[in-house]
């Protein structure tokens, strides 16, 4: 049984079980319930604004659009943890609404600046720290405008303290 999907009025994706049907008129339903849904999204403007012509031109993919002096600040749509209460360390996924101002290609990664001061040099700011990033090119929406980051924070137990490690 396939699934389709489509677009809920909260504009989400949202999978819905097919009907059963003959494997040709299914594939077709899921095709056309894609292209609907995102027609939905972006009418006729066409989706091409972080495409390749011809595919394999890498000449246009954004590399070190922001340095560290002049950073882009993002906001954050959403944390969620995605590993259980009893997983060592802390892994979530972090979805951030860039507005389109900070494209990507599958295969980059970002640098982030966390806020504050680097503890091993007083009154400068923290050193930036790469991430790899775990959405396509689109975002997470299809609009090219959110990008998602698996972020693992490790933590270490101290089998002498009974406790974790705050190094």
């Amino acid at each position: 049984m396939l699934t389709l999907l489509s677009l809920s009025s909260s504009g989400a994706f949202v999978a819905r079980p097919a009907l059963h049907q003959a494997p040709a008129q299914n594939s077709v339903h899921v095709q056309m319930g894609l292209l609907n849904a995102v027609k939905g999204i972006f009418g006729d403007k066409k989706q091409d604004f972080l495409e390749a012509d011809p595919y394999w031109d890498q000449s246009t993919i954004p590399v070190n659009t922001y340095k560290n002096k002049s950073p882009f600040v993002s906001k954050v749509v959403s944390v969620k943890r995605i590993v259980g209460p009893q997983a060592t360390g802390e892994t979530c996924h972090i979805i951030m609404d860039h507005e389109g101002k900070m494209p990507y290609w599958e295969g980059q990664s970002y640098g982030v600046i966390p806020p504050g001061e680097n503890p091993k040099k007083p009154g400068k700011p923290n050193a930036v720290r790469l991430y790899s990033i775990a959405s396509s090119r689109y975002g997470d929406d299809m609009t090219g405008t959110t990008t998602s980051l698996c972020v693992r924070r490790a933590t270490y137990w101290c089998p002498e303290l009974k406790a974790d490690d705050p190094a």
